[in-house]
């Protein structure tokens, strides 16, 4: 008889521990089995019917097959046209996204609508996104037409990712600063974009780097590309669409002043200063520029403030610099070079190049001897030349030997400076390598534009080796370059419309497209041997 009671208690029990299961029950990822690889279906039974026409302002639920995380929305989910308002993307129910228009938005008429939602919706388990777009018109039919192309940096060549790509049906000049585009999308990390369902009419595209996220090209920092020429969707003749992104030049401007020292008057600028007349006093030693900032080393008594004139373009400032304090070791503050000679194998082809912590005015060669192997070398032909633009570099000059150990010895006072500064003993070691360790370049370059300016640049690792100015006045050039160290190098050809000896970016105020650059990688540079390199110019 005590069977039942017994049975009563377990029956109890057991339900006791299912409903504690079922209580703690909750949405987690399942462990075991094969892993999912199907992204969530849509349940379109379910949903707002897509590709709709004469579409009304409405609330668009989707519906899933299983369980979904909603992640990212803002970057994520895309609506072209742009809407004036965000809408509001929410998860309900595990299964459905709803995306709800502001209750202000007004929908274009006769335009078809296209939302995508990016990776925003995937399933709970594996993270597979679902690849939804939604497309809707507000007019009779669905357009069907596409526009494809790349976005490439203007300088680099490379593609450029996320950017937006802008379409307008209003051809006005203005129209990229003052209105939102009928159509957009975004590149992808190969610099591709592709906007689809787009009508058939005349349109203007651009690039923009919408930092601020509204639209329009309003910022000056803000990098754009543009097509000179109107596209029109659906043009069988049409070539591909490129477009060259660039930031426009900033319009120069001071960003203050600095007088560390007396004789030295640093100006800062918003960008390198490479187009700035500055007149100053006739007592200015020494001009030098050092990325953004200009260096002004000059010589006029302590306590006199004096007047420094700037002009770039329509823009005028004058500086009154201000007398600064001397440091404490003033007394002792010598000439010295900031690199003590060189470990490394020199070219004896070349001069060697000596900068200075200060401008260095006057050399006194009777004070400086050149030794090698403990022998004094009385050659006269040794010299020390200034850079053209810069005292504080200096140049050796020697009819160096190859395999060969120099010892340059400048006895104090050799040098005589800014402030009148001057050198204790300084001594140099340098090691000449051997001409047979290096290579040389033959350069042959066809197809040159008559007329046209080019520059032409041997590159290694993205810096500058040697430049040369083409005049554009035969439609071939060719040149040797000898003494080239073992070595990677590039040939950069830039079209110098402007003429300034430098690449310059575009401008869309002044319809100007970026200038354009070709970069040819060359054969590696071996030691005893002559590199043969012919390249025609061809734009892409």
């Amino acid at each position: 008889m005590r069977i039942l009671p017994i049975l009563l208690l377990a029956f109890l029990l057991t339900t006791a521990y299912l409903s504690t299961l079922s209580s703690c029950a909750q949405v987690a990822s399942l462990t075991g089995g094969p892993r999912d690889t199907i992204p969530p279906q849509l349940d379109s039974a379910r949903s707002t019917p897509n590709f709709q026409t004469r579409f009304e302002k409405q609330p668009i639920l989707l519906v899933f097959d299983e369980f979904i995380d909603l992640k990212d929305v803002f970057n994520q989910v895309v609506v072209s046209p742009p809407l004036a308002k965000r809408p509001t993307v929410t998860l309900e129910k595990y299964r459905h996204v709803k995306l709800a228009f502001d209750k202000d938005e007004v929908l274009r008429p006769e335009a078809t609508y296209t939302i995508q939602f990016g990776d925003a919706i995937k399933d709970f388990t594996e993270g597979n996104a679902a690849p939804i777009r939604f497309i809707f018109s507000t007019g009779d039919y669905i357009d069907s037409l596409r526009v494809t192309g790349t976005v490439v940096d203007a300088f680099s060549g490379k593609p450029v990712d996320k950017v937006l790509v802008l379409l307008y049906d209003n051809l006005a000049d203005t129209v990229v600063r003052t209105e939102r585009p009928f159509y957009f999308a975004k590149t992808n990390a190969q610099g591709v974009f592709q906007i689809e369902n787009v009508k058939s009419d005349t349109f203007k595209i651009f690039a923009l780097e919408d930092a601020n996220l509204n639209y329009l090209f309003d910022q000056a920092t803000e990098r754009i590309g543009f097509q000179d020429a109107f596209i029109h969707p659906g043009d069988s003749v049409q070539l591909p669409i490129q477009l060259r992104f660039f930031q426009e030049e900033l319009p120069l401007r001071r960003q203050g002043q600095q007088t560390p020292f007396p004789g030295l008057v640093k100006l800062p600028f918003n960008r390198e200063p490479w187009d700035l007349a500055l007149t100053a006093s006739d007592s200015i030693l020494s001009s030098e520029t050092v990325k953004d900032t200009v260096f002004l080393w000059h010589e006029l008594p302590d306590t006199l403030s004096w007047m420094v004139y700037l002009q770039s373009g329509d823009w005028l400032d004058t500086v009154t610099t201000r007398p600064g304090s001397r440091p404490g070791n003033w007394d002792q503050l010598r000439l010295l070079s900031e690199a003590k000679g060189s470990k490394a194998q020199l070219n004896p082809t070349q001069p060697i190049e000596v900068k200075w912590n200060f401008p260095v005015k006057t050399v006194e060669m009777d004070s400086i001897q050149l030794w090698s192997d403990s022998i004094r070398l009385e050659d006269m032909n040794l010299r020390l030349y200034p850079d053209t633009t810069n005292l504080r570099m200096w140049h050796i000059h020697f009819n160096w030997l190859e395999a060969q150990s120099y010892q340059l010895l400048m006895l104090p006072n050799a040098l005589e400076g800014w402030q009148g500064l001057t050198n204790d003993s300084l001594v140099f070691n340098y090691r000449m390598g051997q001409r047979s360790d290096l290579g040389s370049l033959h350069l042959h370059i066809d197809s040159l534009e008559i007329g046209q300016t080019y520059l032409v640049e041997l590159m290694q690792q993205e810096s500058p080796i040697r430049r040369f100015t083409l005049n554009g006045d035969q439609p071939n050039w060719e040149t040797w370059i000898l003494g080239m160290a073992p070595g990677t190098y590039q040939i950069r050809l830039t079209e110098d419309r402007n003429s300034d000896a430098r690449w310059t970016p575009g401008n869309y105020g002044l319809k100007l497209q970026p200038e354009r650059l070709l970069t040819w990688p060359l054969e590696p540079v071996r030691a005893n041997w002559e590199v043969e390199a012919n390249f025609v110019v061809k734009w892409e």
